[in-house]
């Protein structure tokens, strides 16, 4: 997942124009299949060294900077849009995002305003999926069948609500793809912080465990805890785990119960998101990954 291109005052969130060439090159070389976002449903297209590449936001560098790197190596992207800022300032007009699918990008839903639907009730949740396919079918002639929340902040009602209008969703939480999470797909965040060639080659390799359940499970942490299981088929032998949140990464215990994971944090934590990071290295490199909301 991307959001920004050679806007390097957000680091946060862009990738430099280097770090995107070095990562397209490296996936090329090793003969990397790229498919669309909407190609994921299809259990035929899930074959061994096959990426996706999403990009959210649609800031008007994406299609000034990125695009057209993307288009030099030949790798198909997926757009997720939200459609309260198209043409306002530093995002793409309608105009640019037809031009884009013309030139080959999938557009999906990324909400009307951008807010967290971790907050929002169910009213307000399907205001906004509707405006903004409403909105999309009007100016792109297109109905996306795929959603990405905003900031990656979920809850189980808004899983739920989302299920009647798209056939998937995804989140910002790394972790390697997978069905067995089909509202709550993980995706790897890549910017300038997080974008080396090293961390790449990671992650590219990485693959989903066969299942996985992290308890509490609903993405909306209420009340908040200390207290986390983690169920993996196959048992939990050599399975570690690190958390973080907004105050950076947090201290754990894990002890084995039953063939699961009970991971016991140092402190509560803070409010905002709290990401589980849960890897095995067995031959191959193993990657779960879970995000939480706290208010």
């Amino acid at each position: 997942m991307y959001h920004r291109f050679g806007e390097t005052k957000y680091p946060s969130t862009n990738i430099t124009v280097e770090q995107l060439e070095s990562h397209l090159n490296y996936l090329v070389e090793q003969n990397y299949r790229f498919i669309q976002a909407s190609d994921l449903l299809d259990p035929e297209q899930q074959k061994e060294k096959t990426i996706t590449v999403t990009i959210d936001d649609a800031y008007l560098s994406f299609y000034e900077v990125g695009l057209p790197i993307f288009e030099k190596y030949q790798v198909p992207v997926t757009l997720f849009l939200n459609t309260e800022n198209v043409g306002g300032f530093n995002y793409m007009s309608w105009d640019q995002l037809r031009d884009s699918l013309r030139r080959g990008v999938e557009i999906q839903n990324h909400s009307h305003t951008h807010s967290s639907f971790a907050t929002l009730d169910e009213e307000a949740i399907i205001s906004e999926i509707e405006t903004s396919q409403n909105l999309i079918f009007t100016n792109l002639n297109i109905t996306p069948n795929l959603f990405a929340f905003p900031f990656g902040e979920s809850s189980d009602l808004a899983q739920k609500t989302i299920e009647r209008y798209f056939d998937a969703a995804f989140g910002q939480h790394s972790g390697a793809f997978s069905m067995n999470y089909q509202y709550y797909i993980p995706r790897f965040p890549l910017n300038e912080n997080y974008g080396s060639l090293e961390r790449l080659r990671d992650i590219s390799k990485s693959l989903p465990f066969e299942s996985a359940q992290l308890q509490p499970s609903n993405p909306t942490l209420n009340p908040p805890s200390t207290r986390f299981v983690l169920d993996v088929e196959g048992g939990v032998n050599g399975v570690n785990c690190f958390i973080t949140d907004f105050q950076g990464s947090i201290e754990k215990k894990m002890t084995v119960v039953e063939n699961k994971l009970l991971i016991e944090l140092s402190r509560m934590p803070v409010s905002g998101r709290l990401r589980f990071n849960c890897t095995k290295v067995d031959n191959d490199i193993f990657w779960y990954g879970h995000q939480y909301f706290l208010n």
